[in-house]
């Protein structure tokens, strides 16, 4: 399990080290926040897997990365 900033998931992500993404949407509009992943130049091509809603209202998208 990669924990990490937008640096070092940068850095995963430009090696093709991630198998898969886990997101979590809160119920919640942030006006400024900090990002997944710096810029750079990459692509991670995504296919769903599937999506979860919980009583909070939170909702939790799977992604598997494409290889």
């Amino acid at each position: 399990m990669l924990i990490g900033g937008s640096s070092l998931n940068t850095a995963f992500a430009k090696e093709n080290l991630i198998d898969e993404i886990i997101l979590n949407i809160e119920p919640i509009i942030i006006g400024k926040g900090i990002p997944l992943f710096s810029i750079d130049d990459f692509d991670l091509p995504l296919e769903l897997i599937s999506t979860e809603k919980n009583n909070s209202g939170i909702v939790t998208i799977y992604y598997k990365v494409k290889k």
